[in-house]
C-alpha cells in the first residue's frame, strides 16, 4: 500500500502528485473539462487505485462547486439543470457502490476501456447521430445515469454528458453546466460515502494541498481562457487517453495475473 494512506509521502511522489494536479487543473480551466481524465490515470500509476480516485474526486468537488457558484443564475433558470439532475444522482450512488465493489484489476481495466472509448468520443458520436436521424433526442435521465455511475466509479463521467451535449446540440455554456452539474453532484455523493463508511485513503494535509493547487491552477487557466487552440486540446488529449489506456490496461493484466 502507497505511504500517502499512511500520512507520510515520499517527497518525490507528492511533488509528483502535485504537478498532476496542477496541470490538470489548468487544463480544466482553460477548457472546461479534462481534470479527471488526466489526473486519474496518471495518479494510478504511483498510487493505489482507491487513492489515485479520491485524490482527484476531492480538488474536482472544489472546482466544480466554484463554477456552479458564479453561475448560479444558469443553474436556477436552465431547464437542463433539472432534466438531468434525477439520473446523475441515481447514477452516483450505483457508482460509489460499484467502486467499493470492484477488485483492483477490474476497476483498472474498465478505465482503460471508458479512457480509449473518451478517445474515440467524436466518431461514436457522427457514427450515433447517423444512425439516429430520425429519432427522438437523447433522454437526460439516461445519459445523466451514466455519467453519475462512471465518474463516481472510475472518476470520469464527462464522456457521457459530451455524447448527450453533442446529440442534443447544446451550446458550450449548457454542455459546462451540465458537466460541472456531474461533477459537483457524483464527487458530493462520492466523497460523502468515501469518508463516512470507510477510513479516508489520503492524509488530509496532502488532499488540502491538492485542493489548492488544483483551485490556483484551474483559476490560471480560466483567466486564459479562449487563448488557445481547443481543437489541438482535444486532440493531444486524445493522443494521452489512448496512452493511459495501454497503460492501465498492462496494469490490470498484472494486477490480474499476479
Amino acid at each position: 500500500m502507497n505511504e500517502l494512506f499512511f500520512g507520510v509521502a515520499n517527497s518525490g511522489q507528492f511533488a509528483y502528485c502535485l504537478v498532476v494536479l496542477a496541470i490538470a487543473g489548468f487544463a480544466q480551466g482553460m477548457f472546461g473539462l479534462g481534470f479527471a481524465m488526466i489526473a486519474t490515470p496518471l495518479l494510478a500509476l504511483v498510487l493505489d487505485y482507491r487513492g489515485a480516485v479520491f485524490l482527484a474526486a476531492v480538488p474536482l468537488l472544489f472546482i466544480a462547486i466554484s463554477y456552479l457558484a458564479v453561475q448560479w443564475r444558469l443553474v436556477m433558470s436552465e431547464p437542463l439543470s433539472k432534466a438531468i439532475t434525477p439520473g446523475l444522482i441515481l447514477g452516483s450512488f450505483v457508482g460509489v457502490w460499484l467502486q467499493t465493489s470492484l477488485p483492483e484489476y477490474a476497476a483498472l481495466a474498465l478505465l482503460a476501456i471508458l479512457l480509449a472509448g473518451s478517445a474515440a468520443l467524436p466518431v461514436i458520436l457522427q457514427r450515433w447521430l447517423a444512425l439516429r436521424q430520425k429519432s427522438a433526442n437523447a433522454s437526460p435521465t439516461a445519459f445523466g445515469a451514466f455519467a453519475g455511475l462512471t465518474d463516481t466509479a472510475l472518476n470520469v463521467g464527462a464522456p457521457f454528458i459530451v455524447l448527450y451535449g453533442g446529440l442534443n446540440s447544446l451550446n458550450r455554456l449548457q454542455q459546462l453546466l451540465a458537466l460541472n452539474l456531474c461533477f459537483a453532484i457524483g464527487k458530493t455523493i462520492q466523497v460523502t460515502i468515501t469518508t463516512t463508511s470507510m477510513p479516508i485513503p489520503i492524509a488530509l494535509n496532502y488532499l488540502g494541498w491538492g485542493v489548492m493547487i488544483s483551485l490556483v491552477a484551474y483559476l490560471a487557466g480560466a483567466n486564459l481562457n479562449g487563448r488557445f487552440s481547443e481543437i489541438g486540446f482535444r486532440r493531444a488529449l486524445n493522443i494521452f487517453l489512448y496512452v493511459m489506456a495501454c497503460v492501465l490496461g498492462y496494469r490490470a493484466l498484472a494486477h490480474w495475473f499476479s
